[in-house]
């Protein structure tokens, strides 16, 4: 992954990578799983919009579902890259997103964790 970062600390990232972590992010900070990508998708049009969504967003929860649901519906990521995001604010959200991350062991690998010996996919 390559990510670049301005002097003032905005970080430059693709869309996919942000909606991605941010959806994690959302379900480690205790979002229900089902709205955690619509969310990431909602704070993605703010984040292309150019706004730093990272506060918001994590303060969502589940009675916010309809907030959620109605700024998607009212706000389409622009294209291009997400550079609203601070350098601070991506550490959390990869922070959070870590929580979501099965720890390694013994039993996780024996059980099909992980590429094993061979990666063959």
């Amino acid at each position: 992954m390559s990510l670049s970062q301005d002097p003032q600390g905005v970080l430059d990232l693709s869309q996919n990578e942000f909606a991605g972590y941010m959806a994690l992010a959302l379900e480690g900070n205790g979002l229900p799983q089902g709205l955690c990508k619509p969310a990431a998708q909602a704070a993605l049009a703010i984040a292309t919009s150019g706004s730093d969504p990272t506060e918001r967003a994590l303060a969502w929860h589940a009675g916010d579902a309809a907030t959620i649901l109605a700024q998607l519906a009212d706000m389409k990521p622009q294209p291009g890259r997400v550079t609203s995001v601070s350098a601070q604010n991506w550490a959390r959200i990869k922070q959070l997103a870590a929580k979501t991350y099965v720890p390694e062991s013994e039993a996780s690998k024996l059980g099909g964790a992980g590429a094993g010996l061979t990666d063959n996919d």
